[in-house]
């Protein structure tokens, strides 16, 4: 269809002009050429019923048209143990929302499989829970013409791995992997680029958010967000894999699991290039400070005042920071930084019951010689006694010279032992 003009008449209202009524239609039938160019030929709006799709469903499977794009539009969708299938040669998919909707799949195998080749598949703003399978199984023809894009695409509760054979491209921002068994297979997949990752909160059943397998050119990770379980792991990249790899930017928090998968390529392998991934071994690091592992110091609250937690620091780069023994760092480098930080705390009190604890970080910036106080992140935990509560603390701030930052810790009483067991700073600008 070409463009429709709206005819507007020779002068104002001279009643030559279109209609209102068919002028909206042609506006209707331009906005409906350009959605199709845009997201697919077929836009279909799917509610919690899931009637707009009942028609191709048929053996417990949603067999979806070529060049479709499903549009979510509640909040919640329970398919039970259907699955949906991609089924067509060079077919676009389109699986989007703007409300982030919980979709529920029970069944024991992949939510997502296609079964042709050329397959598109655009996945972005979901929310998968699949506590008895996975969220997909995606195969393709030594990686021609194959690709999964994603953005906020969140695997909630997966019992199994999700997985993504011989494809061209897979390309995610903002995934996130939480309180699941298992993450990401990647297995002959030429280029993967991945940025803002998240993983946490998971079952600590010796999972992984990504493993690489395989042939392949590149693997791209940026602005990581790495909190695997003890028996966790973040990243498995294969003996086999043979693709350059570049991992930049991010935070993994000690005390957990590993980064690397034990026995997996690392970042001593001369081909992989990692850069400031905070408490990573031999992460090139590009400006930071961190708490050393097993260098962690008990700070003992003795009233209800503030008190500086204190820890033993290791500064990356020598002349961006000096730190105290009370806890205290300060910035000395000369240009303006922003950082992002993340620190974590353990709270365990020798005495008394069911007592808040307040925590925070305090930002206390030099304008010409006036201090401003700024409190840049916040945590409050509720301690009985003897059992240690966790306390997270993130957020961003931008440093300028002498600017410095104290862990605070505010108690109602004493007798409580703080250990902060991991901080890192990240430069983000």
């Amino acid at each position: 269809m070409g463009q429709e003009i709206l005819n507007l008449g020779s002068s104002p209202n001279d009643g030559n002009g279109d209609t209102i009524r068919v002028g909206g239609g042609k506006i209707n039938d331009n906005f409906t050429e350009l959605y199709g160019l845009v997201v697919g030929t077929n836009i279909i709006p799917v509610d919690s019923t899931l009637s707009a799709i009942s028609q191709y469903l048929s053996g417990g499977v949603y067999t979806i048209p070529k060049d479709v794009a499903l549009s979510f539009t509640d909040k919640v969708y329970n398919f039970g143990t259907n699955s949906i299938n991609l089924s067509h040669t060079d077919g676009c998919y389109f699986l989007r929302s703007t409300c982030f909707p919980l979709i529920t799949y029970t069944g024991t195998g992949a939510f997502i499989t296609n079964s042709a080749q050329g397959t598109l598949l655009n996945i972005e703003k979901i929310f998968l829970s699949t506590p008895n399978g996975n969220g997909f199984t995606l195969t393709g023809n030594s990686g021609v013409g194959n690709s999964l894009i994603t953005k906020l695409f969140i695997l909630l509760d997966q019992e199994n791995p999700s997985t993504i054979d011989d494809f061209a491209f897979l390309t995610n921002e903002f995934p996130i992997v939480i309180a699941s068994n298992d993450g990401i297979v990647a297995t002959n997949v030429d280029i993967i680029n991945i940025s803002n990752p998240q993983f946490n909160d998971n079952l600590d059943v010796s999972g992984t958010f990504l493993t690489v397998a395989g042939t392949g050119t590149l693997l791209k990770i940026s602005m990581v967000d790495s909190r695997p379980e003890s028996s966790e792991a973040f990243l498995d990249i294969q003996a086999g894999y043979a693709g350059s790899v570049s991992i930049a930017i991010g935070v993994h928090v000690i005390g957990g699991g590993d980064f690397f998968k034990s026995g997996s390529r690392d970042q001593n392998d001369n081909e992989i290039i990692v850069i400031a991934i905070k408490n990573t071994p031999s992460s090139s690091a590009i400006a930071g400070i961190h708490i050393a592992p097993g260098d962690e110091a008990a700070t003992t609250i003795v009233d209800t005042e503030e008190t500086i937690i204190a820890g033993a620091y290791t500064e990356d780069i020598a002349n961006r920071f000096t730190t105290t023994a009370a806890g205290r760092i300060t910035y000395t480098g000369i240009a303006d930084l922003g950082v992002s930080l993340m620190m974590k705390c353990l709270a365990t009190p020798a005495a008394g019951n069911d007592r808040d604890y307040d925590f925070y970080i305090r930002h206390t910036k030099f304008i010409g010689t006036v201090e401003t106080l700024i409190p840049i992140t916040f945590d409050t935990i509720n301690v009985d006694s003897g059992t240690p509560q966790k306390a997270v603390l993130i957020g961003s701030i931008l440093l300028s010279t002498s600017d410095f930052l104290d862990p605070i810790v505010i108690g109602q009483g004493n007798d409580i032992n703080v250990t902060c067991t991991g901080l890192a700073f990240t430069v983000t600008q």
